[in-house]
């Protein structure tokens, strides 16, 4: 074996390393590709809308829209069908989807509504809209819904949504094309074995399981419960009413270090975000108080790829951000505003927000440049190893 021989395979081992590298990097550059979007409610108002915004702040509207306006209200865009959103999270084909109360003009009830994730252009399913007679709009679904709440995707890539109706409130399930699965837990309500007090927040959390929230309405406290994630049978209340305080959970996140953080609307107090141990569901620390600045009756909250925490508010204009500790960093949507209109970041009335990847810059997978490379490595290994024999 020549010198050149016995070094071939420690360059090849460096050129792996170095896709590897370049990897990682892609890697990071597809995390930081990144919009904010935000549910901005006015309630049943031509004011309410989906605005969008880029990671440094900045507006990043649809085409033709001006601010951060991403999807317009029915009144203003006669195709949108949206009218009073409630929450949004954008699914594994890019698209984004809306439960919304939707009783404009001859729209009555309610619906789930998709739209696509980089255009904001309706995106409906195959299923019947209102009329009945096929697609229509930006409807999801319409037939089977009652009063969708929170929505999330599981781990099977279905979609699940809390039908938040008085006395028969369930989570269901629903394929990408908007096909109702059925009913993915029993009902919720008192009296009928689970008894949750209007569920409105739903995550499915590192161990699978879904957790859903349920608040002091009629009486008692807060508290989250666990359903098994494959089955949807009820497991236990993995956060214990009123622990730490906890009166009006709206919604529920994991963090980064797996904890749990639940947004709690506080009821006749402030509220705040709380925050449990991932594991147990103990409660550990207040997170972020109430009383912080941008954080009183907080609506919902997720984490950016920077690590902070993102919170819209009720009682907020702006969107609030807070380090790996709690502490308010700054409005990263401006609340500079008297309270007679929107803030110059455009909100009125935040009730929702969610991150998403931009599909306009598309990045390699870091997956993909790791097979390519093991690919590589093996084909000069092979070639290595019949020179030598020959």
């Amino acid at each position: 074996m020549t010198l050149k021989q016995h070094h071939a395979p420690f360059r090849v081992m460096t050129s792996a390393l170095a896709l590897l590298g370049l990897a990682a990097q892609s890697g990071t550059r597809a995390q930081a590709q990144q919009y904010l979007y935000v549910a901005d409610s006015d309630g049943f108002s031509a004011s309410s809308g989906i605005l969008r915004y880029n990671l440094d702040g900045s507006f990043a509207p649809s085409a033709g829209q001006s601010g951060a306006s991403f999807v317009l209200s029915d009144t203003q865009s006669m195709n949108s069908n949206l009218d009073d959103p409630e929450f949004l999270t954008l699914g594994p084909d890019g698209n984004l989807y809306v439960s919304d109360e939707n009783g404009i003009g001859n729209q009555p009830g309610t619906a789930l509504l998709r739209y696509n994730g980089l255009t904001g252009a309706p995106a409906p399913s195959g299923q019947p809209g209102p009329s009945g007679t096929g697609p229509e709009g930006a409807y999801f679904n319409y037939n089977q819904v009652g009063f969708p709440a929170g929505l999330t995707f599981g781990p099977d890539g279905d979609l699940y949504v809390v039908n938040d109706v008085f006395g028969d409130s369930v989570v269901d399930r629903y394929g990408l094309d908007g096909t109702f699965l059925g009913a993915f837990t029993q009902n919720l309500t008192p009296g009928h074995g689970v008894n949750l007090s209007n569920p409105l927040g739903l995550t499915f959390g590192p161990n699978g399981n879904l957790y859903v929230t349920s608040d002091s309405f009629g009486g008692g406290s807060g508290f989250i419960a666990e359903f098994d994630g494959t089955t949807g049978a009820f497991i236990k209340n993995f956060v214990a009413p009123g622990s730490g305080g906890l009166v009006s959970p709206t919604a529920l996140t994991f963090g980064p270090d797996n904890d749990l953080y639940v947004v709690d609307a506080g009821g006749a107090g402030v509220g705040g975000v709380l925050r449990y141990d991932g594991q147990t569901g103990a409660f550990l620390n207040t997170f972020v108080a109430g009383t912080e600045t941008g954080a009183a009756h907080p609506a919902d909250a997720a984490f950016g790829p920077d690590g902070d925490l993102y919170l819209a508010a009720f009682s907020n204009y702006g969107i609030s951000r807070y380090d790996s500790r709690g502490r308010f960093v700054d409005y990263f949507v401006p609340n500079d505003t008297t309270g007679t209109g929107r803030a110059s970041g455009g909100l009125i009335n935040p009730t929702a927000l969610t991150f998403g990847p931009r599909a306009a810059v598309p990045e390699p997978s870091s997956w993909a440049l790791l097979l390519v490379g093991g690919m590589a490595l093996g084909l000069r290994l092979r070639a290595a190893k019949r020179r030598r024999a020959s």
